[in-house]
């Protein structure tokens, strides 16, 4: 959709970007998954909208994967979810799997969502002893201890995939 963020790849500055393949994966309008990645210092904020399923979720564990690549510790990592209309069980386990990755790394993984409909999700799966759930970037932000070291929201270099 025209002048939809998610909808195009772009790079601006030192924005992090992500491989060729994805990039091309994700640049036909007619895929389930659409992202933008953002850099503010060590921080990375992953937004994803569309679609996560049995059918896309090696994309998406790819494009999780990248944006942690991306992310120099102490970070944080932050995925914000609040555009995905759906996601599959096996969504939130490539979640899990990335923010082990991420803790190995010094890196939090925060998983950022408004739908108490995610914090269920969560609990039921037990998905939430593995990452921590935000109401908001925001919040998120304002939970790490090290917010003070990082450039304000919308200074941020941004990247857009779709």
């Amino acid at each position: 959709m025209p002048g939809d963020p998610m909808t195009s790849i772009s790079a601006v500055g030192s924005a992090p970007h992500v491989s060729a393949t994805l990039a091309s994966t994700m640049s036909n309008a007619a895929y389930p998954l659409r992202a933008t990645i953002e850099r503010s210092g060590s921080m990375v904020l992953l937004r994803v909208g569309g679609e996560v399923d049995a059918h896309n979720v090696a994309t998406f564990a790819t494009l999780l994967s990248q944006a942690a690549s991306a992310t120099t510790a102490p970070g944080p990592l932050l995925v914000d979810i609040n555009g995905l209309d759906f996601v599959a069980c096996c969504g939130f386990a490539a979640l899990t799997e990335q923010s082990a990755e991420c803790q190995r790394r010094g890196i939090s993984l925060c998983l950022v969502s408004s739908r108490p409909s995610t914090a269920r999700i969560m609990a039921a799966g037990r998905f939430d002893a593995e990452m921590s759930l935000y109401q908001d970037v925001q919040a998120a932000l304002e939970s790490d201890r090290r917010v003070g070291q990082r450039r304000p929201l919308g200074t941020a270099d941004t990247a857009m995939v779709s």
